[in-house]
């Protein structure tokens, strides 16, 4: 789907949804609305570009906690089994 989603972008078709000149492509998002999940091809781009706006905003979030963890400083050493035996006593 993002393949799909990417050559209408780069190929400046997605604002055109009645015709994006691959057959293929065509034919993917013809039977995509055939079969029932959309009730025509704007509806299927506005899906594919809103889920690739929320794969973008899930990117964002975890580059942006990898760059706060970065910045938190040096790691510090984890115990694995202190913290198993101190969970263990606190939730049973």
């Amino acid at each position: 789907m993002q393949d799909i989603f990417r050559q209408l972008v780069t190929e400046g078709r997605a604002d055109n949804p009645s015709h994006y000149g691959d057959r293929p492509l065509d034919d993917w998002i013809k039977a995509q609305v055939k079969c029932g999940r959309y009730t025509n091809d704007s509806e299927y781009i506005r899906d594919l570009v809103q889920r690739e706006q929320e794969r973008v905003a899930e990117i964002e979030a975890v580059r942006a906690a990898l760059e706060e963890g970065e910045k938190s400083g040096k790691p510090t050493g984890f115990d694995a089994n202190a913290f198993k035996r101190k969970m263990r006593c606190s939730y049973v």
